[in-house]
């Protein structure tokens, strides 16, 4: 819900930031995680933060919310990296731009 995105974003103002590329705050990545069970990176962009809705959102993005992933749910590079090429994967029928 807003009240808890806006609730990150007071307890931390930096998740108030917005995602590169886009208007969308850095505490929807972590409430989609802590609130709606989110799990991987694409889940994440394409699924429940509305971020990647009309198409790959560029390598910026993506790579903010996968720090932010990672941040929270323990990933190590590897897994990470995994994320990402996964992500790629999702858009792959669509002109990847990053």
């Amino acid at each position: 819900s807003w009240r808890a995105i806006a609730e990150l974003c007071r307890v931390d103002p930096s998740l108030a930031m917005p995602i590169p590329s886009s208007i969308i705050p850095k505490a929807t990545v972590l409430h989609a995680i802590r609130s709606e069970m989110a799990r991987t990176l694409t889940d994440v962009v394409a699924r429940r933060i509305g971020l990647g809705a009309a198409g790959y959102p560029g390598d910026d993005a993506v790579a903010e919310c996968a720090r932010l992933a990672a941040a929270e749910l323990g990933w190590d590079k590897h897994r990470v990296e995994h994320e990402i090429a996964a992500l790629r994967s999702f858009y792959a029928p669509v002109d990847v731009q990053g």
